[in-house]
């Protein structure tokens, strides 16, 4: 996407909506000189689909990029994909440290999650295919004073999807300089930082989201 910015100033989703065999495009957000800019890429991802530059969010200090989605059965019952949306949230740091979200372009639905944010990361994790009331929630971690907090945009008993409140995740204690969070392929989500020299990581309960087997024919 860029040769003259470092690894840390951008982030990629990957879309894959209902009907398609595999993943159809790419959005991802960069940071050049302190503007938070998207760009898309389509697939297959060759000469022929380079990156474009699709508009600008604006100043910032960190960025991420994640889909939300629900886990789908695919077509031929061999495994489930998440069936996404058709554009993904991005998520921001301002430079008065405050963590922002908003669904693409749309500043209508921008809503402010924290303040004192130093960096974030964002993941869409598990959701029961069986109980969709059993949702991790598309996850946006984050450092605040070297301690890790997140916040989940989770679907409630009532089917309506909002964001719940800051928790912070104790198991890392404090003193952490970075911050990825993830997903494991046994229905985790796991937070891994950097601390004074060392990786350190958790991981939650899993969420079984009917998916270890496949149906029965």
């Amino acid at each position: 996407i860029h040769k003259d910015i470092s690894p840390n100033f951008g982030d990629v989703a990957i879309r894959q909506l209902e009907g398609e065999k595999t993943p159809s495009l790419a959005y991802s957000i960069c940071i050049d000189n302190g503007i938070a800019n998207i760009y898309k890429r389509d697939f297959p991802t060759d000469l022929e689909n380079p990156w474009i530059k699709q508009w600008e969010l604006g100043s910032a200090k960190e960025v991420a990029i994640e889909y939300n989605g629900i886990w789908t059965l695919d077509s031929k019952k061999k495994w489930y994909y998440l069936k996404t949306e058709e554009y993904p949230y991005v998520f921001y740091v301002d430079n008065s440290n405050i963590l922002w979200v908003q669904y693409w372009n749309d500043s209508a639905t921008r809503t402010q999650l924290a303040t004192g944010v130093s960096q974030i990361s964002a993941c869409r994790a598990w959701q029961s295919s069986d109980d969709l009331n059993l949702d991790q929630g598309l996850i946006i971690g984050y450092l605040k004073s070297g301690i890790v907090y997140y916040r989940a945009f989770c679907t409630g008993q009532d089917g309506i999807s909002l964001w719940e409140t800051e928790r912070e995740v104790t198991a890392l204690g404090t003193g952490n300089t970075s911050l990825c969070v993830f997903r494991t392929n046994d229905f985790r989500v796991g937070f891994i930082t950097e601390n004074s020299g060392q990786i350190c990581y958790t991981l939650s309960k899993r969420t079984y989201a009917g998916q270890s087997v496949r149906p029965e024919s």
